[in-house]
């Protein structure tokens, strides 16, 4: 099946990510991601965040195994665990608009409410022609600085770390994550 928006990017996460239960896609723009999960029947039940509902395919919210909550990340409310959550080009812009404290207690909320995988993707120092770069940079001396904090941010529930697909943005290279977590709180 062919989405629209980036179809490589998408077929690489559900290859990487396969059946689930639940899945949260926070940041979830026309839902894109949402919608190749449940078409491809790879999760039972899928949750959309995003604090706009108008750019949101009509099509998705009407399907039934769809919930799409409208809210700001910062100040949302996990009602419950997803065993998968989509986190991909977010927590850069989480960073760029609230500062590097908000951005990696976000983090740890959005890995709190995950049971078992996280698919991670963020804005990276290499990367031009963008205002995070610079909030980044405040604080960082490298990408590799970077990510080891957010990493670190997981703590003991961080199992693995593998690479799902490497993507060109902005005259970089950035990676597609998928993180493997503990169950054990």
């Amino acid at each position: 099946m062919v989405y629209m928006g980036n179809e490589v990017k998408i077929n690489a996460i559900l290859k990487a990510v396969g059946k689930a239960g639940t899945l949260i896609d926070i940041g979830c723009s026309r839902g894109y991601m949402a919608k190749a999960f449940l078409d491809n029947n790879q999760v039972s039940k899928c949750y959309g965040l995003n604090p706009e509902i108008e750019i949101v395919s009509p099509e998705l919210l009407k399907n039934p195994a769809f919930t799409f909550y409208k809210a700001n990340l910062v100040d949302f409310v996990f009602p419950q665990n997803y065993e998968v959550v989509i986190y991909t080009a977010v927590h850069h812009r989480v960073f760029e608009t609230y500062g590097r404290d908000i951005a990696l207690n976000v983090w740890k909320k959005v890995i709190d409410a995950c049971d078992k995988t996280v698919v991670f993707e963020t804005g990276m120092l290499v990367e031009k022609g963008d205002d995070f770069v610079s909030e980044l940079a405040k604080h960082y001396a490298s990408d590799s600085e970077y990510l080891d904090e957010v990493f670190s941010v997981v703590g003991n529930r961080l199992l693995g770390v593998d690479e799902i697909i490497k993507l060109p943005v902005r005259g970089a290279t950035r990676t597609v994550y998928k993180l493997t977590l503990s169950e054990a709180r």
